[in-house]
């Protein structure tokens, strides 16, 4: 299984709009979810996992740089590492790199 990160999405976007998205994908996607923050609104990404690389990479392909809501969408392989708000929030985040 194959994780994807979604970045760039508007705030307005909701959960079952990406799921219906990626939903022309088919059976190999058995994944989405959108992070929510605290106030309960889209933190702007989220997370899309597929059954192949193959699919991965045309998703990528099509989805990348596509223009939504008038923001562009970032799709790529999932590296977990540079996920925003990972261990913590922005600011635990700032104060590790003083």
């Amino acid at each position: 299984e194959i994780s994807l990160f979604v970045g760039n999405l508007p705030w307005s976007t909701t959960q079952e709009e990406l799921q219906r998205r990626f939903a022309k994908y088919g059976a190999g996607v058995t994944y989405c979810h959108l992070e929510i923050g605290r106030k309960g609104k889209s933190r702007g990404w989220g997370i899309v996992k597929v059954n192949s690389r193959e699919l991965a990479r045309a998703i990528v392909g099509d989805q990348h740089m596509l223009e939504v809501a008038g923001r562009h969408i970032v799709v790529r392989e999932d590296t977990r590492d540079d996920r925003p708000g990972r261990g913590g929030d922005d600011r635990d985040r700032d104060r590790d790199r003083r």
